[in-house]
């Protein structure tokens, strides 16, 4: 019987609860193709995001200032955004609707390594893309 129920209690755990958020990040993909992505560090009672950008012809990772978090039973808030606990589906609350998608990874790190992964083949895709152009 501990067992059924310890199995249970598993099964219906929301993706994220107040005591394990601290250490472990989200990966979002936004966009029509979901090509745009953004990463969202968790601390004891805050969170940090990073995303790409362009400027002057090199992308490169902008880390926003630590804001505070809201969790709910159902729900992540991350201002203007509400992350559903069940689906991952990332909903924008000024514009009310869903604009993208998000997985949960196990720490910082992992999260990193995925946004650095990413500038590297936005910027090979850039340059090759200015190339063709430039001939």
């Amino acid at each position: 019987m501990k067992y059924l129920v310890f199995l249970i209690a598993i099964i219906i755990k929301p993706a994220f609860s107040i005591n394990d958020l601290e250490g472990k990040a989200l990966i979002c993909f936004y966009g029509k193709n979901l090509t745009n992505h953004e990463i969202y560090l968790f601390y004891k009672n805050s969170y940090a995001s990073k995303y790409l950008f362009l400027e002057n012809h090199n992308f490169k990772i902008r880390t926003n200032e630590k804001r505070k978090y809201y969790l709910s039973k159902n729900d992540l808030t991350l201002k203007p955004f509400k992350i559903n606990l069940e689906h991952l589906t990332v909903f924008d609350m000024e514009f009310n609707k869903t604009i993208g998608k998000c997985k949960i990874v196990d720490n910082h790190k992992i999260a990193d390594n995925f946004m650095i992964n990413h500038k590297i083949k936005s910027q090979n895709k850039y340059d090759n893309l200015i190339r063709k152009n430039s001939i």
